[in-house]
């Protein structure tokens, strides 16, 4: 079964490889050209990522809406032929995601986290400190420029930390590299263990998607009124960052006061899910990928090791707060606050939990990579200044 599934990703590639040769980018190209390169690029990631939604899908992998577009867009970045997704797209449907996880928190959440506040920041401050730890060791390797490697191994917001390295003198390419490639692999990691692990969890089974069912018509103009004006606010603050948090909290708050329920239909969240999977499937561009060759082994490596260590943890946080290892193993997991997310609300795991070591670990990581590359730069210029 393996060899033809190889095969077949062999031949896709060959194609890719092909049809990209079909129309040549020159100085001279015409606007009919471009526009047709474009619309053929579009239409065989469409073709993938449905594809291998459905191969996904049949296996019963969670979250194969993001798995699938995400590794149909690897593979087409990957080829040279890649696609704009226009940002406020994105945006837009981080919002979508945000209300989503919002509507699966349930209304004890705030007792939840004030029964277990202990658990919740150790478990994030544990993955921040190993992360800090592999970026320091990684910095020692004169490698990475700067203080790139502390940037690059910071566990979430991993478009904060590549947008904020630069300003700090890191090397911007190189972080979004090692953002992605973490987020990348713990999305995997964590949906083949959420397959494998799925069935003992101890939650009832998620449901499934229904593409135009809508519970509730008012509720549904609530939950769209949501989206709208949190992204709007987004849009007029300019922070990028806030485009998954912020509408998450609006829906939590008003969801509690009882003000509304999150409706949402089934083709809102396949279309959110699939523009999230591509943004993070594009950034593995053949030029980064070049750039970086000779790093990937040690990042892989890093990333190995971050993945192997939280699994490790994740067994004492399922043991101290007396829940299912699964629910441990993707509260702890390294990856994006928003795939990770994606990955919970359709496996059977206690999503409050999940989300809520998740969100924490991302202010801390906001609020510690400044202060931690800040040390890292001041440390090295005084071990340089006294040799």
């Amino acid at each position: 079964m393996h060899f033809y599934i190889y095969r077949g990703a062999g031949k896709c590639y060959i194609a890719c490889l092909y049809l990209r040769d079909l129309f040549p980018f020159t100085k001279s190209d015409t606007m009919q050209n471009n526009q047709i390169r474009t619309t053929l690029r579009w239409t065989l990631l469409l073709i993938f990522s449905y594809c291998l939604f459905w191969f996904f899908h049949h296996y019963r992998l969670p979250a194969a809406l993001l798995l699938g577009p995400m590794i149909a867009a690897i593979f087409m970045a990957s080829c040279d032929m890649t696609v704009n997704i226009y940002k406020p797209l994105f945006s837009l449907s981080m919002a979508v995601v945000g209300v989503m996880i919002a509507g699966l928190l349930p209304l004890t959440l705030l007792t939840q986290v004030s029964a277990h506040w202990l658990v919740f920041f150790s478990g994030a401050l544990f993955t921040v400190i190993v992360a800090a730890f592999l970026g320091w060791l990684l910095s020692r390797s004169s490698l990475f420029p700067g203080n790139t490697a502390i940037w690059g191994t910071s566990p979430g917001a991993a478009m904060v930390m590549t947008i904020m390295s630069e300003s700090f003198g890191g090397d911007m390419r190189l972080v979004a590299l090692m953002q992605y490639l973490r987020v990348a692999c713990c999305t995997l990691s964590v949906t083949l263990v959420g397959h494998y692990l799925g069935g003992a969890a101890g939650h009832s089974e998620s449901p499934q998607l229904n593409l135009f069912s809508i519970s509730s018509t008012p509720h549904f103009i609530w939950t769209i009124s949501i989206v709208i004006c949190s992204f709007a606010l987004v849009q007029i603050l300019n922070k990028p960052s806030l485009s998954f948090i912020l509408p998450m909290v609006i829906g939590i708050v008003l969801k509690t006061l009882g003000l509304t329920e999150i409706v949402l239909p089934g083709f809102l969240l396949a279309i959110a899910y699939t523009i999230v999977g591509w943004n993070i499937g594009l950034r593995f561009t053949r030029a980064i990928l070049r750039h970086a060759a000779k790093l990937l082994p040690m990042l892989l490596l890093s990333i190995a090791m971050l993945l192997a260590v939280n699994a490790a943890f994740g067994w004492v946080i399922a043991k101290w707060a007396n829940i299912d290892y699964l629910t441990a193993f993707l509260a702890t997991s390294p990856g994006g606050a928003d795939s990770v997310s994606i990955i919970a609300a359709s496996t059977p795991v206690d999503v409050g939990f999940v989300v809520t070591m998740q969100v924490i670990r991302f202010f801390m990581v906001i609020i510690l990579s400044p202060m931690l590359a800040k040390w890292l730069s001041r440390f090295r210029k005084q071990k340089t200044g006294t040799l």
